[in-house]
């Protein structure tokens, strides 16, 4: 494994199949030959989903309509950090996984995924999730 992603989404809903993608963020982390990594590169970029975005979740995400007007996330960058990447990970990964399987620019590039709420007992490290 030499490089894997951390992505992080901010959308207009819960439900992929009604509601989008706002902000896309990643960080790129590469493995070295010593077992640690570091991070290798970072992207982020906003997504006018076409229409109004509710109170409520900008409220949640900071994100209005005038931040997100006429934005659009560079998904052909995406793809190639897509491409290098052998695992991606997000919190909530299912979440995130569900919003980006209708991505036509990375659907097609299966890929591992590990969820750091599901995957990381985070009860001995005395953290919330």
């Amino acid at each position: 494994m030499k490089y894997g992603l951390i992505v992080d989404l901010e959308t207009t809903g819960l439900n992929p199949n009604e509601n989008g993608i706002i902000e896309f963020g990643l960080l790129e982390f590469k493995f070295l030959d010593s077992g640690s990594s570091v991070i290798s590169s970072m992207y982020s970029g906003l997504q006018d989903p076409g229409h109004p975005i509710s109170q409520e979740v900008t409220q949640l995400t900071g994100l209005d309509d005038v931040a997100v007007k006429g934005q659009s996330v560079d998904w052909s960058l995406v793809r190639k950090y897509w491409e290098r990447a052998d695992i991606v990970v997000a919190h909530n990964a299912e979440f995130d996984r569900s919003f980006l399987a209708s991505i036509k620019e990375i659907r097609d590039l299966k890929k591992h995924w590990a969820c750091s709420v599901r995957h990381i007992d985070w009860r001995p490290k005395n953290l919330l999730v």
